[in-house]
């Protein structure tokens, strides 16, 4: 029978705690003599009233597949595939086609796990498991985008009338950069003296240049300018613009090495995907001790970059980021190279 269960969450712009209601249904499952009891979240109100979440239930209870076609009882992977031909209709009108690329990349993990599910059927156990099995090991963000395009299917099977309702699933927490620590210059002699190729070409380019493993992923050849000596980094955020970040000789000599390597490529990454870095960067973490991640370069870069002098406003330019987002995420100096300067009062003070 369903029921109520409200969940206290802590809004962040007031700071205080507000009850968040959900309709939830409760079964009672016996395995080697001992009663487990397994919620399946059914429905979520939202911050409601007390009074309105009563309400809410009373209408699920008497109406819970109002209108739904129940006769249907559509597989997942039917669901992806008329989905996906919806989707297909709305790149360059309301999604960009990399976003729809994303999709279709996302979709094959997705299929495999859920494909011969009946949709109506899928809970949170499913979901659960579906985290736990296949994005075990992945950043927040990589996972999160496998699970917002999961919502989107559910999404448009409400549309559809195929359910009432998506399965309340949570998200992965995103880890804030400043819990990252920079690389020392140890590390990164370590990891480049034991890194293959490919990955050893992917951590140089961030640490000179400090794009974001987006960006990374998404920089082609024809962004390289190497007669002005720019690369042209196109933000994937449609609310930010792109920028030209300098081409060192340092750089220029290591992306002229590597076009010449693979003649012919569009892309400047020699990794398709973000699974295939995060993959080396496991092994080489493995194999060297040094825990490596793509934003952890990317950082390594900032504070590199700070410690020599560089301008905070100019670092901010070539990051593609404010100067207060910098200083939050991205940037932590070393100060031992300032003890040199520290001995110019030692001198005064001794005098006196």
């Amino acid at each position: 029978m369903p029921t109520l269960i409200h969940v206290n969450k802590k809004i962040k712009k007031t700071g205080k705690k507000e009850k968040f209601y959900y309709i939830v249904e409760n079964t009672t499952e016996i395995s080697e003599g001992k009663k487990k009891i397994k919620r399946r979240y059914l429905k979520s109100l939202g911050r409601v009233t007390k009074s309105q979440a009563y309400i809410e239930l009373d209408r699920f209870i008497n109406s819970p597949d109002q209108g739904l076609n129940l006769d249907v009882n559509i597989l997942f992977k039917d669901a992806v595939i008329e989905f996906e031909n919806y989707y297909k209709k709305e790149v360059g009108i309301s999604i960009r086609q990399r976003t729809f690329d994303d999709f279709l990349y996302h979709k094959k993990k997705l299929l495999n796990f859920f494909g011969s599910i009946e949709l109506i059927k899928i809970n949170l156990d499913h979901i659960q498991q579906f985290k736990d099995e296949n994005l075990k090991g992945f950043s927040a963000s990589a996972g999160n985008h496998y699970l917002y395009d999961l919502k989107k299917v559910f999404k448009y099977g409400i549309e559809k009338k195929w359910i009432n309702s998506i399965p309340y699933f949570s998200t992965f927490k995103a880890t804030t950069q400043n819990t990252l620590k920079r690389l020392t210059e140890d590390e990164i002699k370590t990891v480049l003296n034991h890194a293959n190729p490919n990955l050893k070409f992917y951590i140089e380019v961030i640490l000179n240049i400090g794009l974001r493993p987006k960006e990374m992923k998404h920089l082609k050849w024809k962004h390289v300018n190497f007669k002005d000596r720019y690369i042209h980094v196109i933000s994937d955020n449609s609310q930010k613009k792109g920028r030209k970040i300098p081409m060192t000789d340092k750089v220029k000599a290591l992306l002229s090495e590597r076009l010449a390597i693979i003649n012919n490529a569009i892309m400047v990454s020699p990794y398709k995907d973000t699974d295939g870095v995060n993959s080396s960067m496991r092994r080489l973490s493995n194999k060297t001790g040094v825990k490596l991640d793509s934003y952890k370069l990317r950082k390594t870069f900032a504070s590199i970059m700070a410690e020599r002098g560089v301008d905070r406003g100019q670092l901010a330019l070539i990051m593609g980021n404010t100067i207060a987002t910098g200083e939050k995420y991205y940037i932590d100096v070393r100060h031992e190279h300032l003890r040199e300067e520290m001995k110019v009062i030692e001198s005064v003070i001794t005098k006196i």
